[in-house]
């Protein structure tokens, strides 16, 4: 296939013939992408690419306009059915890589999910053609050796972040719940040393809750006011475009719940600050 792209890249009366194979066709007009050594996924761009224009690439391979040399390889069945394969196979390393390399938050977080979802994507099945299997076992065999060292940080900062911090990637509930574990005796261990300095500091963030609840009342108030400015905050919200970390994450997460409006998220905040509060206390501000 490579040698195919090639012959195009070299070959200006080979792109034009192409070119008019595709109008004839109704095809885009996309050009051949050649794979870059150097460049992520560009063999896997290569192989969409081909895939897309094959019908227009068979018809000019066939052509009298074109002379192929001994460097045009004959493409085979056997080619032409492993393609599509190929590229099933490899597009979710695509996502992660995009994942990893566009993403302007930190990544450790997402090593462990990433590898688990390509883990179970390279699961052998007996419908996979031999080199399909071959492809996955190395897949495999490649991410396995990855992180071993680092699995306890990387389960940790896992559990840390708000996306991932149910830790539906691991089946084991034992280990989830050994995580959890040593994350709160690391909390609490902290805590201990802050010491008691952090008196002052709890009382000015009681006094800063107070003020909080009272803002969250008087935004209920007013949203009782004005009811029409709930409706118009209750407008249907356009479908989000799915993201890359969508496309990986989508079957370890539930659906997102619908957007809510000020005065729900008044309501839910006020109910929140409540919950849990002992009727014995002398102080309700400090909750």
């Amino acid at each position: 296939m490579r040698k195919v792209v090639t012959y195009f890249h070299k070959s200006p009366k080979a792109t034009e013939a192409l070119r008019e194979m595709q109008i004839q066709l109704h095809l885009p007009h996309h050009k051949l992408v050649h794979d870059v050594s150097t460049r992520w996924n560009s063999s896997l761009d290569m192989l969409e690419r081909f895939w897309e224009q094959q019908p227009a690439l068979l018809n000019t391979l066939l052509s009298k306009k074109i002379r192929r040399g001994e460097a045009m390889a004959s493409l085979t069945e056997e080619d032409m059915t492993l393609i599509p394969e190929v590229i099933k196979l490899m597009s979710p390393l695509k996502v992660a890589t995009t994942l990893l390399s566009e993403e302007k938050n930190p990544t450790i977080s997402m090593i462990s999910p990433i590898q688990t979802k390509l883990r179970r994507q390279f699961q052998s099945d007996e419908s996979d053609l031999l080199v399909i299997s071959q492809m996955k076992e190395r897949f495999r065999q490649d991410i396995d050796g990855r992180y071993t060292y680092l699995q306890d940080l990387l389960h940790y900062a896992s559990a840390l972040d708000p996306r991932f911090k149910d830790l539906a990637f691991l089946d084991d509930n034992d280990t989830k719940d050994m995580i959890f574990m040593r994350i709160t005796a690391e909390v609490v261990k902290m805590d201990g040393q802050a010491g008691d300095g952090d008196t002052l500091n709890e009382d000015k963030a009681a006094e800063t809750e107070g003020d909080t609840l009272n803002e969250d009342q008087a935004a209920e108030t007013e949203g009782d006011r004005i009811p029409h400015r709930e409706e118009e905050e209750t407008d249907d919200v356009p479908p989000m475009k799915k993201t890359a970390l969508d496309q990986m994450f989508g079957d370890f997460h539930p659906a997102r719940s619908p957007v809510k409006t000020t005065k729900e998220r008044a309501k839910e905040e006020i109910l929140k600050s409540f919950v849990g509060i002992s009727f014995q206390t002398t102080n309700l501000l400090t909750y």
